[in-house]
């Protein structure tokens, strides 16, 4: 070996434990998503397998430690992709990363004639490849492509997926024993790659969860403005004249208010913190799917509301506005401390210039439509009828 794994080794444990500490800490500030838990449970297993590692070299590589390490290294790249999967709201394959692992942990813990595979194991190598090229494919899909960290991730695990097919074609060229081989794709090289890719790899992922956290609440629409969440007074006066206006054109209007289920006792059970995340999630899902006419913003309270053109099938498109606001905000926080997204819809139908109806009118259907019947449960959308 070239190096000094005990050195080697110490100072990455010591390196990982500094950010997996950010990471938690900053998870304990918003609420928990898929995403992030995925990515917690990556810099779980980035730690274990520095230290199992460690007791492997100082050892004499007892077996356990080394499928330990090679499992926990295989899924620390398997727990990053299913974050990313999630992060873009995409399905998570959690069987098949943990029957990836536990194949390579039982591939590593049975003996051969060179003893302990270490970390240069074939199987350990391919697994490892087949992740990072998976993680790179999911950063460049929409929503993570939107931030410099995945741009990060997806170029170390891209390095990373290329010295994969590089070694694999080394040794089936000249063998295990050749000099190259042995200098740039030995135990001891491959040992130090696989823990620096963990370092890039962790500041990458909170790199993404900082941009995400302080992104605006805003979205650019097609033709390159950007939609913003009005304030309360903003949003009032910018809906009371596109009201007025569409009615004078002999439209209808439909507002949507939505607000997110027992949110007081949300609040005061896990923290202020907690509630804004909550908050900004809604708020997220509510600019998100609105249309590129639509007024959006807070009123007074935690509600959010959207005023949206009426189309011919009345109410209809409305409902399915709120429903995909539902599933977004659902998508994002599937723990019980956040519970689910109610809606209430008023529609101001075609009157004329002399039969306008006033906003405030159309605010107070919205509301008590979204509180009737709130012991119904959780998730509600209701209609009222003006």
């Amino acid at each position: 070996m070239t190096l000094d794994f005990s050195t080697l080794l110490i100072t990455m444990s010591f390196a990982i434990a500094p950010l997996a500490a950010v990471f938690f800490i900053d998870t304990l500030r918003r609420p928990p998503e898929g995403s992030g838990r995925y990515w917690a449970l990556a810099f779980l297993s980035a730690l274990l397998c520095s230290i199992a590692y460690f007791i492997s070299g100082h050892t004499d590589d007892v077996w356990w430690s080394v499928a330990a390490g090679n499992a926990a290294m295989v899924f620390t790249l398997g727990a990053l992709w299913l974050g990313c999967r999630a992060f873009n709201r995409r399905r998570a394959f959690v069987l098949l990363v943990v029957g990836i692992t536990l194949t390579v942990a039982v591939a590593s813990a049975l003996p051969s004639a060179e003893g302990s595979k270490w970390a240069g194991a074939a199987e350990k190598m391919l697994a490892l490849g087949l992740f990072s090229a998976l993680v790179v494919v999911e950063c460049l899909r929409p929503r993570l492509r939107d931030f410099a960290g995945a741009w990060l991730l997806a170029a170390v695990l891209a390095v990373h997926a290329v010295y994969v097919v590089a070694r694999s074609v080394t040794y089936l060229a000249v063998g295990h024993e050749h000099p190259v081989f042995l200098v740039w794709f030995g135990t001891g090289f491959v040992t130090a790659m696989n823990l620096v890719l963990v370092l890039l790899g962790g500041l990458a992922t909170i790199a993404i969860r900082i941009q995400a956290a302080r992104r605006p609440l805003s979205r650019r629409d097609a033709d390159g403005r950007r939609r913003h969440l009005e304030n309360s007074i903003a949003f009032r006066r910018r809906a009371s004249g596109r009201l007025a206006a569409l009615q004078n054109d002999g439209q209808g209007a439909v507002l949507v208010v939505l607000a997110i289920d027992l949110f007081p006792q949300l609040r005061g059970a896990y923290g202020a913190a907690h509630a804004t995340g909550l908050q900004e999630s809604l708020a997220r899902a509510v600019i998100t799917h609105a249309h590129s006419d639509a007024v959006v913003g807070r009123l007074l309270g935690d509600a959010i509301a959207a005023l949206l053109p009426s189309s011919p099938d009345g109410v209809a498109s409305a409902r399915g506005f709120a429903e995909a606001v539902q599933a977004e905000y659902a998508a994002e926080n599937r723990s019980a401390a956040a519970t689910a997204v109610s809606a209430g819809i008023a529609a101001a139908h075609t009157r004329g210039p002399e039969h306008t109806l006033d906003l405030d009118l159309l605010v107070d259907a919205a509301c008590d439509a979204l509180v009737f019947d709130a012991e119904a449960g959780l998730g509600r959308i209701r209609v009222a009828a003006i």
